[in-house]
């Protein structure tokens, strides 16, 4: 997943984070047809890495991300149709 904090980008990864000075919008756009979605302001989450959706969070590699409840149902509805498409 990524993650924003202040200017500062940390790309999550399986056995290393990256940190980078960007914006979460500049890196959705580089993401667009890519398996992404935020689930708050904060999150940019890669679909094929959850491993599960409570109705608050979002379990990431171990990691309990929140979803915002104005993002909750777009996330969800991105997350069915990525599963519609995996299918």
């Amino acid at each position: 997943y990524v993650e924003v904090i202040n200017h500062t980008i940390i790309f999550h990864m399986l056995d290393e984070d990256i940190t980078i000075n960007s914006s979460l919008k500049e890196v959705k756009e580089k993401l667009v047809g890519a398996d992404f979605a935020l689930c708050n302001q904060c999150y940019l989450v890669n679909l094929n890495f959850v491993e599960s959706i409570n109705k608050n969070t979002v379990k990431v590699k171990d990691e309990e991300l929140r979803i915002s409840v104005p993002r909750r149902k777009e996330f969800e509805n991105t997350f069915l149709e990525f599963l519609k498409r995996k299918a």
